[in-house]
């Protein structure tokens, strides 16, 4: 038996996920295995999955008979683990060569169990767009100050990206099927609530070399031209609505739930929904402004027009 086991999800992927499944095959930690969870792709995801199971026993390929949805996907990849580590791998992503081998170095301390490295985002022609030099702090050994800093930066900040580190199973899966079993009413940042549930929960290991690189494609990408993807470290506008943050709320509250620090999420949450108020009011004054001036152009258009027949 491997002692990493991978769960890929996908749906219609053709277009990337020869270039994830290669590099998690040019990794330099070999003791691994591969399932693929197929959501009943209508592309040439089928096809391109069962050349991979004919070229490396290691991969196996499974075909849902219908779109189960993202959720029950994730699911069904965490009740297929049989190794003592595993981790969720998203189809368009890619991965450096030493990057299993880092995360099973962090776990192999009895202490720890999850584990991430450094990470960029990368556009549709695997160019890195973006950096991000602050993920460590989700890994403060003060959980207290951890948990505070995960959850009062915006969603822009990256933090989704930790779900796609490795985990000890036999520790996390407890956690993780009860969390996933849930009735998350949207999948907006169901991510980001279960990876506080993590960190409020188990020991962390980050190795800040960078090794996972998070795809993030644009229709405005060109082979030709490469355009870097900038965000704001402390946007004016925290770009969650109040309603996403009810839904995420909710999805909180099942993360922390029976956890000594599930006060402390619930006070940081209450001034978070403070902040998102006020962004939104914020937003909300900026396009009436906006609206505004657009309609006094507008009188200004009809006015020069009537008078000067321009």
């Amino acid at each position: 038996m491997s002692s990493v086991f991978i769960g890929m999800p996908v749906y219609n992927g053709s277009i990337f996920i020869e270039r994830a499944v290669d590099s998690l095959r040019n990794q330099s930690y070999n003791d691994w295995n591969l399932l693929i969870s197929d959501n009943a792709s209508t592309d040439r995801t089928p096809e391109i999955c069962k050349k991979y199971v004919r070229e490396d026993s290691r991969i196996e390929y499974y075909r849902q008979d219908t779109n189960i949805g993202a959720l029950a996907n994730f699911r069904f990849l965490l009740s297929s683990v049989n190794c003592e580590y595993f981790m969720w791998a998203a189809a368009d992503d890619m991965w450096g060569k030493g990057f299993v081998a880092a995360c099973v170095d962090l776990l192999s301390k009895d202490s720890v169990d999850y584990a991430f490295t450094g990470l960029v985002n990368i556009d549709s022609f695997d160019r890195v767009i973006r950096g991000y030099s602050h993920m460590e702090k989700y890994f403060n050994q003060d959980r207290l100050v951890a948990i505070t800093d995960y959850i009062l930066d915006p969603e822009c900040l990256g933090k989704a990206n930790l779900i796609y580190g490795m985990y000890r199973y036999e520790n996390v899966k407890k956690y993780l099927y009860e969390f996933l079993s849930r009735p998350i009413e949207n999948l907006y940042a169901f991510d980001v609530a279960l990876n506080l549930g993590i960190i409020c929960r188990f020991q962390m290991g980050f190795d800040d070399r960078v090794m996972f690189k998070k795809r993030y494609t644009r229709i405005t990408d060109d082979p030709d031209q490469l355009t870097p993807h900038l965000v704001r470290e402390y946007p004016i506008i925290d770009g969650m609505d109040c309603y996403n943050f009810a839904t995420f709320r909710k999805a909180v509250s099942y993360a922390v739930m029976n956890t000594r620090y599930s006060s402390l999420v619930n006070c940081l949450m209450d001034y978070r929904g403070t902040l998102i108020e006020e962004s939104n009011l914020y937003r909300k004054r900026i396009e009436e402004q906006q609206s505004s001036i657009f309609r006094f152009h507008q009188k200004i258009i009809k006015f020069k027009r009537f008078f000067f027949n321009d």
